[in-house]
């Protein structure tokens, strides 16, 4: 198994932690399956844009009543300041995740971001804000099933090659092993 190390913020890992457990997930499972999602569409799993939660006519109508000289709007802007420094105090708190992993999915996945220009940590500091941001899971949950059978999969095949002693197999004693299967011979 391979190692993953990531710093992030205490208050994102809080949330993102809390989050997945009450979709009944761990965080490591849950940065595992999006490092398999990662592998399948190449990419991140998800859309990064912000969702606008506002149109475009309801954000023109907002800042037009936001008056700066109304006293209540003044105290509110006070208020947002102070929750901006609040936060920028706690983010100065950094956490670690360790996550072990298939080195094969670690491979894959730092290879399909740094194709993107990003290392594979910050990928999943993405993916746990974007968790937070959501209050779920980024990625479509239908893909959910389809990715556990597929850890499964992989989880079973690694443990019946480890059962069966050739976990240590090369690729090309693997191909030798095919070929002769193929052929009929012991």
């Amino acid at each position: 198994m391979a190692l993953i190390l990531i710093k992030i913020d205490e208050p994102t890992k809080e949330v993102a932690t809390k989050i997945f457990q009450n979709e009944g997930e761990t965080l490591s499972g849950a940065i595992r399956r999006f490092l398999y999602n990662s592998i399948r569409e190449k990419g991140f799993p998800f859309d990064l844009r912000k969702e606008q939660r506002l149109s475009n006519d309801e954000w023109i109508k907002e800042s037009h009543n936001f008056s700066t000289t109304n006293e209540s709007n003044k105290k509110t802007l006070e208020e947002i300041n102070e929750k901006i420094n609040h936060l920028k105090k706690e983010t100065q708190n950094t956490s670690s995740i360790q996550i072990r992993i298939d080195p094969y999915v670690k491979q894959k996945a730092t290879l399909i971001y740094m194709e993107i220009g990003i290392d594979l940590s910050t990928a999943i500091r993405v993916f746990l804000r974007k968790t937070v941001e959501n209050g779920g899971y980024p990625m479509n949950l239908e893909e959910k099933r389809i990715v556990e059978k597929a850890i499964s999969a992989i989880e079973e095949m690694g443990r019946i090659s480890r059962q069966n002693g050739n976990d240590k197999m090369t690729l090309e004693e693997i191909n030798e092993e095919i070929r002769k299967a193929r052929l009929g011979i012991k």
